[in-house]
């Protein structure tokens, strides 16, 4: 039924909504530099990996100073916010929804490896997935190499698809040869992730007729979501999410709604 056996999904910014505190969290070391503080817009346009290269897009002279001062300022500012971010509300729906189908999910991020364990811990999703493959340091290189040994240490094989949010989760998807689809509202903006020719999504709902065609005559269009709400695996049909598809959510979307109510009984979500 499912397209994809295994999914990775990027974690700042593709799970965690944590665009603003990292703008928050570069802001002192611009003001000590008398350099400007971008806006979340302006943020979007310019990040980039290596994020090396995103410091010198804000003005950072790294003749002057080791990179390291900068990327160690920065950890230590966010390490004082990194709660301060919500998950993205579809989050613990979808990754549900995706275990619950036995496919296997991993986090393949450019962040230190612990501080990633101790946030999924913290945010209550590390039960949906089967490994992590993060960075031994707070420098934020890239993610090219983490995937390859992800692949490797858990000697993974099927059909692979990459989740993320930034043109270097589309880099990394091609250097993998995995599938790769991007989501809008992360650390990229939408111009620059559709510069990748990628499929670019604007929730995490959209997911599932990518991972689960057979499901779906064809893609639905744009979900509007009336209120935010628990899913309920037994809720009826009108009942599910609280929300409605702009030409008929609840038509297009029974019959996976139903399977997974019918191979479902125990999954909290």
């Amino acid at each position: 039924m499912a397209k994809y056996d295994i999914i990775f999904w990027d974690w700042n910014g593709t799970l965690l909504d944590d665009t603003t505190t990292s703008v928050a969290s570069i802001a002192p070391s611009l003001i000590k530099r008398n350099l400007p503080v971008p806006t979340v817009d302006q943020y979007r346009k310019l990040f980039k990996f290596p994020v090396i290269d995103y410091y010198k897009e804000l003005g950072f002279d790294f003749s002057d100073e080791p990179f390291e001062i900068m990327a160690n300022e920065y950890t230590a500012e966010y390490e004082k916010r990194k709660y301060e971010p919500s998950l993205f509300k579809e989050v613990k729906e979808v990754l549900a929804v995706i275990k619950s189908k036995n496919i296997k999910q991993y986090i393949l991020t450019a962040s230190e490896k612990n501080i990633v364990i101790e946030s999924l811990e913290h945010y209550g999703i590390s039960k949906y997935f089967d490994g992590i493959g993060g960075c031994d340091n707070t420098f934020a290189h890239g993610k090219i190499s983490i995937g390859k040994s992800l692949i490797e240490q858990y000697n993974l094989s099927g059909n692979i698809l990459m989740v993320g949010d930034t043109v270097h989760d589309s880099e990394v998807a091609t250097s993998l040869n995995v599938d790769c689809v991007l989501i809008e509202g992360g650390h990229n903006s939408h111009s620059q992730l559709s510069k990748t020719n990628r499929q670019v999504i604007s929730n995490r709902y959209d997911l599932y007729p990518i991972i689960f065609p057979e499901l779906f005559e064809k893609q639905p269009s744009k979900m509007v979501i009336k209120k935010e709400a628990d899913f309920d695996i037994n809720a009826s049909e009108n009942e599910i999410h609280g929300f409605s598809e702009v030409n008929d959510f609840s038509t297009k979307y029974k019959s996976f709604y139903d399977d997974i109510k019918m191979t479902n009984k125990t999954e909290d979500w």
